[in-house]
């Protein structure tokens, strides 16, 4: 600015900084602060959770395609079985040998399999499409794959779980921190309704440029108390609902933890009954192809008719299936054990134990 009766000029500024500051008398602040931690620490199992859940799609899809691809394997392989079958019973019926019903059967028999394998196929590109979407690639981009399942590949594994691994499940964790966010939220619903007690600071100043530079600032600090209006009505049912809240996430929790319980005895059930199965099964394998040698003989000699030696056939193609299935099922139920048991390696279980 500059004055109209002199000739010089002079320059002013002011400037005020003010700050309020609420004093935490009844512990309402660290109640809130500590609900916010509870639920970012939910919000990190929720994603540990989402991550333990795409490990169990994509290893599912990745077995599954490994048991297609195996059962593809039996099923061409009983499809050539049918075809040379069918070239020896038009030869055997053109020399009069058997009737025209073999032949009607052999190449009916032909055609099933060939619509079964035709079958597996679109049930395994259904698979890959499935695996390579959840891994972020084209559909025609697909991933390396198992030709087969180890039908024979076992997985050491304790038959007990403790009760402190089913703590590092993500889902149970989760549960557990809202019910703690709950109850801190409560206890904060409560305490809001006490008086609240603020700190106001302000500071400002004002001069001439080069003839004060914060000479005589003036400053300010007070305090005030502010008691809410007390409506007993609204203190009850704020009160009321935040105690609904616990107990909604109480009764999650508990659900939760019966759950998991119930998971893990699930999948360790079904994990024994799977390997009990697989013994029975390879034993029932040797007797199939025992039968299914034997069988071909006695038809190729005339003891035994056509439906004769395609029961055998289908008896073995039926156990041979039942088998990769049996592995298949043993695979992913030790998957659901390990997942059931929040995922963690024993290694790292000991060592939360021993932090712990």
């Amino acid at each position: 600015s500059k004055p109209l009766n002199s000739g010089g000029s002079q320059e002013s500024y002011s400037a005020s900084l003010s700050l309020s500051y609420e004093l935490d008398l009844w512990g309402k602040l660290a109640r809130i602060r500590e609900q916010s931690e509870w639920e970012a620490i939910a919000s990190e199992q929720d994603y540990r959770a989402t991550i333990l859940s795409t490990i169990d799609t994509t290893a599912q899809l990745y077995w599954n395609i490994a048991l297609l691809n195996q059962q593809m394997t039996y099923q061409a392989a009983s499809l050539d079985i049918a075809r040379q079958t069918l070239a020896q019973i038009e030869s055997w019926q053109r020399a009069g040998k058997v009737g025209l019903l073999d032949v009607l059967q052999a190449r009916q028999t032909v055609f099933s399999r060939q619509n079964q394998l035709l079958s597996l196929k679109q049930q395994r590109a259904i698979s890959r499409n499935a695996l390579a979407l959840l891994l972020n690639r084209p559909p025609a981009q697909h991933t390396d794959e198992s030709s087969a399942l180890d039908v024979r590949q076992h997985i050491a594994i304790a038959n007990a779980t403790p009760l402190a691994a089913l703590a590092s499940r993500p889902d149970l964790q989760a549960a557990e921190s809202r019910l703690r966010a709950a109850l801190a939220g409560s206890d904060a619903a409560r305490l809001s309704f006490y008086p609240t007690l603020s700190l106001q600071g302000t500071l400002s100043a004002g001069s001439q440029l080069f003839h004060q530079w914060f000479n005589d600032p003036l400053r300010t600090v007070g305090s005030s108390v502010s008691a809410p209006f007390i409506q007993w009505n609204t203190v009850q049912l704020t009160v009321e609902q935040a105690s609904v809240k616990v107990q909604q996430e109480a009764v999650n929790f508990r659900r939760t933890a019966y759950t998991a319980l119930s998971e893990v005895d699930n999948a360790m059930e079904k994990r024994l009954n799977a390997d009990e199965q697989r013994d029975r099964l390879l034993q029932s394998l040797q007797l199939g192809e025992q039968r299914l040698a034997l069988t071909g003989s006695r038809y190729r000699s005339g003891a035994v008719d056509y439906q004769t030696l395609l029961n055998a056939q289908d008896a073995l193609l039926d156990v041979q299936n039942s088998l990769a299935q049996n592995q298949y099922d043993y695979l992913y139920a030790t998957l659901q054990l390990w997942l059931a048991q929040g995922g963690i390696n024993p290694q790292q279980r000991t060592s939360q134990n021993e932090s712990q």
